[in-house]
């Protein structure tokens, strides 16, 4: 992590830069909490440290506050992810299974629950930063607190309020760079659009039954 502050640096300006840190704290989770129920396309490309395009994908997302979401890969193969806040199933139609999970507020590994969960605490769980982003955009950087997370970095990118797009970075250093278009923000979705029906002959893993 990069060092903030000298050792020669007076007591108040220490104060100042936390008081700094906790205000782009305070702005990330008000445009958070702006979002209430939000359905986009998206693309997704993952690049390596050279910037070399390692896979491309799209798909389509559903997002519900609090906690629900629906995240339908279609290229370059098919899963489904779907949440209604408790429980987390995940499909594979090319495997012909689906694992279903209790959800868990393991923001670091699933950043859409930053956009859908209301109880993510920011402060707690990241440190937050406010960089430097072009016209019209405000961005910020997220490093998880937890050194076990698979990412080192999360940064989301918002357009007029609007979250435009997320970049993940993870221990190898290699990006994921998610892109929203076609932003809509319906009153409301039917509550049955977060909770899968499971398909006739797919085998399904439930870890919610395992015991601990």
């Amino acid at each position: 992590m990069k060092k903030f502050f000298y050792l020669l640096i007076s007591v108040f300006a220490l104060f100042y830069q936390t008081s700094l840190f906790a205000k782009d704290t305070d702005e990330l989770n008000a445009l958070l909490n702006r979002i209430k129920n939000i359905e986009a396309d998206f693309t997704q490309t993952i690049v390596n440290t050279k910037h070399q395009v390692l896979q491309k994908g799209k798909g389509r997302m559903m997002l519900e506050r609090p906690g629900k979401f629906r995240w339908e890969m279609q290229k370059p193969n098919a899963q489904w992810i779907v949440t209604n806040g408790e429980k987390l199933w995940i499909y594979d139609p090319d495997l012909e299974q689906v694992t279903i999970r209790k959800l868990t507020r393991a923001a670091g590994e699933a950043p859409a629950l930053l956009l859908s969960h209301t109880t993510i605490a920011l402060a707690k769980d990241f440190e937050v930063r406010k960089i430097k982003a072009a016209a019209n955009e405000e961005a910020y950087l997220l490093f998880p607190r937890d050194k076990s997370s698979a990412l080192t970095q999360i940064k989301f990118v918002f357009r007029k309020e609007d979250i435009s797009r997320i970049e993940l970075q993870d221990h190898l250093g290699n990006t994921t760079i998610i892109q929203f278009t076609n932003l809509k923000t319906p009153a409301a979705f039917s509550p049955n659009l977060f909770i899968f029906k499971v398909p006739r002959q797919v085998d399904v893993i439930d870890e919610t039954q395992l015991k601990k």
